[in-house]
């Protein structure tokens, strides 16, 4: 029998729950449509089996595998509602997540390992392919959403990893900004690093600050130029769920250095020179375990050697 988290636990991811903050902060972020998993498509979303419900086959071409055809599923009404949100609302795609997080280890499987979504087909490959979005949908989580289990189909639009922006709170007060490309060197940040400041504090003090129901959380910004930023997403101020990037969790938890309820001067941590290229974590999802480790320097020998060994 699952276990549910802990209450303080329960209540913090809740509250980070896309369809419990979407509404109150609407205006500040990307137009987004919410769509509930009914229970028998969780059952399907939760199981290991690869095999697409009927919606996703191309009516023009005829099924042979009869074993096959007996054992696959089919979710009309949930399937057209997906269908109608994108043919109708988001003709130019969609950014797929679920409650809390996107499938982004996914995006190996998408054409351009992109993770924009054109059609129901391409929502139902990431989230089965996605352990992330398990993850989000797993009987354990269902204690922090309500089991309001959702999919969020979010407006595309094409982001410079360069413009995003991670940012802490401890006490209602905005202590620290990271770039979310970290360990990457961007010239125009170090040149703007000031008006970046200003204007996350800005949609900080004006929209969110006392408004999200927690005294410490992390949200994510895009600031695609000068005075406009976007709030994309929150997450708990806490190590187990949240990637703290420039910063040490041990020192945003410091009272001396970030005491709570001061003022809203956040400290930015950004690279000030090129360093060189440095790996990034999304492109060793999907991998296997062996080349993992060969890439992260923690095996001896070569990914070239490894190959070779295994006859490649």
């Amino acid at each position: 029998m699952d276990c549910p988290p802990k209450k303080q636990e329960m209540g913090v991811l809740g509250a980070c729950s896309f369809n419990n903050w979407y509404s109150q902060f609407e205006k500040i972020t990307i137009k987004s449509f919410i769509v509930p998993i009914p229970n028998h498509v969780l059952d399907y979303l939760r199981d290991d089996m690869i095999i697409m419900p009927r919606e996703c086959l191309d009516p023009t071409e005829d099924d042979d595998d009869a074993s096959e055809e007996e054992i696959r599923v089919s979710f009309p009404e949930f399937s057209t509602q997906i269908r109608k949100l994108l043919r109708d609302k988001l003709p130019n795609g969609a950014f797929l997540k679920t409650n809390w997080h996107c499938a982004r280890d996914a995006h190996w499987i998408m054409p351009g390992q992109t993770l924009k979504v054109r059609d129901v087909s391409e929502v139902y490959q990431l989230l089965k392919a996605s352990n992330f979005s398990k993850m989000d949908l797993s009987p354990e989580r269902g204690f922090a959403s309500g089991f309001n289990f959702c999919i969020v189909l979010r407006k595309w639009q094409e982001i410079n990893p360069a413009s995003e922006f991670r940012c802490f709170v401890r006490g209602h007060t905005l202590i620290a900004i990271s770039p979310r490309a970290w360990p990457e060197y961007y010239e125009h940040i170090y040149q703007q690093k000031s008006d970046i400041i200003r204007d996350i504090c800005t949609l900080f003090k004006e929209h969110i600050k006392n408004r999200f129901p927690l005294a410490d959380y992390v949200f994510d910004v895009v600031r695609e130029k000068k005075d406009v930023v976007q709030l994309l997403d929150f997450a708990p101020f806490d190590q187990q769920y949240t990637n703290s990037l420039a910063f040490e969790w041990l020192e945003l938890e410091d009272d001396e250095k970030y005491p709570s309820g001061g003022e809203d001067e956040p400290e930015f941590c950004y690279l000030k020179q090129d360093i060189g290229i440095q790996p990034k974590q999304k492109h060793l999802y999907g991998l296997p375990l062996e080349f993992t480790t060969l890439a992260s320097g923690n095996s001896e020998g070569s990914v070239a050697q490894h190959l070779t060994d295994l006859g490649l």
